[in-house]
Formats: C-alpha cells, structure tokens, sequence
C-alpha cells in the first residue's frame, strides 16, 4: 500500500514564501503530473496542491496572461501544431475518462450553436451532393436495419438488434413466402415481421423472416394465417422449410385472438 504513496511537498503563497498555502501531505502516486526532469518521473506537487496554488496566482495577477498573448499571439497556434498527436492522445484519455461531462458539455454547445450548425451542415452537403447518395447505395442493409429498429422502437416492441446478415445465414436468401431467391431480384430484400409489430409482434430474430419485397408490400399487416387465407396458390409457392419453421413458431407465440 505505501508504494502507491508520494510525498506531497505541499506549496506556499504566490511571493510570499515565508507563508505555507498547503501543508506536506502523503497521497496515491495517480495523483501527481509527470515529470520527465525528476528521478521518479513526477512532480513534487500534487494536482490538488498544484490547482490552490494556480488558482491564487491567477486572482492576484489577472493580466498576465492577456500581455503574455499580445506579446506572442501565435505562440498557441504554433504550440498546437507542434503538438497534435500529444492533444489528440489527451483528448481521447480525457473523452474515454469522462464521458457524462463530455456528453453534458457537446449537448450544451449543440444546444447554444442550433445556427451555426445548421450552416455548417448547409455547406458541407453543397460541397458534397453526391456523399448522402454514395453513402445509402453502399449501406443497404444498415439503412434496413435503422429502419426497422425505428418502428419497433415506436411500436414499444423492440427486443432485440436484428443484423441483415445475420438473418441470411439464420434462414437463408430464400423468400418465406414465395421461395424465390431474393439475392438475384432487382429491389432490395425485406426484413419481413411474421407477426407484424402493429399486431403484438416483437422486433427479435424468431419472428423475422426474409421476404422480397413484393411479398413483403402484399402482406402488409397481416397475419400469416390472415396472408394464406384460403389461397392454394400461395400455399403452392411458399417455401416448405420456412413455411414449416414459420408456422411451428406461430403456433406457440402468436397471440390467441389470431390464431
């Protein structure tokens, strides 16, 4: 336990140093600033020691460090661009450490900055039309996976986050309903409610089926009972293996009044 301790050297009054600011103290070794220059790589001086002292030397000499920036107006500007890996490093340490004052302090100037934002979004997308395009042509499936989770979040029947890929390799690329193949259509596949969330089905990988969009469109809000109806031809063209899975499922989980 003792080798965690350090002896803080503790600090007297800013040009008076006849009187002691902070008494000696023993305290954990994480509390003090590094020091390259000194045999344990510390400094004498706790932070907390160290914040007392600034603090009061500030009070009694409020212009100094308005002449040091008129005297020298690029010395910050020429210190930051020597040194941006050590301020990308300390910002990092600091995001990861803090996080709530982070979120508190972004929420803040987001809320103070609504014009200045707003602006700088309206020139960004003019100097990049095609980035938003690009973007939803290369992420099919996050934007079917965002949108999903938003009508399930909505409907209060969000269970679980269902990732297209891991649909395909749960059930295959074939559609439940039609069986035909729905990586070779034209139009995006759907990820398709077996029980649809408006009729007390959950967002959760039992009850989610791949579907081509079609099939998807046509079924809407129904049940698949309520689907198949007395169709044989919809009957003839569902897939058996989905269609047996599916309905073995719906036998123990749908709700009673549409069975």
């Amino acid at each position: 336990m003792t080798q965690n301790l350090k002896r803080c050297s503790g600090t007297k009054y800013p040009g008076d140093k006849t009187r002691i600011l902070t008494e000696p103290h023993y305290t954990e070794r994480s509390n003090f600033n590094k020091n390259k220059n000194t045999k344990d790589g510390l400094m004498p001086i706790c932070r907390e020691c160290q914040g007392a002292y600034a603090k009061l030397w500030n009070a009694e000499n409020p212009d100094y460090h308005t002449k040091r920036r008129e005297e020298n107006p690029d010395y910050m500007a020429n210190w930051r661009s020597e040194n941006t890996e050590h301020i990308r490093e300390y910002n990092a340490n600091y995001r990861t450490k803090n996080p709530e004052i982070v979120k508190e302090s972004n929420a803040k100037w987001r809320a103070e900055n609504v014009e200045h934002i707003r602006e700088y979004l309206t020139n960004w997308r003019a100097k990049n039309p095609d980035y938003q395009i690009n973007w939803r042509a290369e992420n099919l499936d996050k934007l079917r996976s965002n949108e999903q989770r938003r009508r399930a979040l909505k409907a209060e029947a969000f269970d679980e986050e269902v990732k297209p890929e891991i649909l395909l390799e749960l059930h295959g690329s074939v559609c439940y309903l039609c069986g035909q193949d729905v990586l070779t259509l034209p139009d995006k596949w759907h990820m398709e409610h077996a029980i649809p969330l408006s009729r007390g089905g959950r967002h959760s990988y039992p009850n989610i089926r791949v579907s081509c969009a079609d099939c998807n469109l046509r079924k809407n809000a129904k049940t698949l009972h309520e689907y198949l109806g007395n169709d044989p031809e919809r009957y003839d063209n569902v897939d058996p293996e989905a269609f047996n899975r599916t309905m073995h499922w719906h036998a123990h989980n749908t709700p009673e009044i549409f069975q």
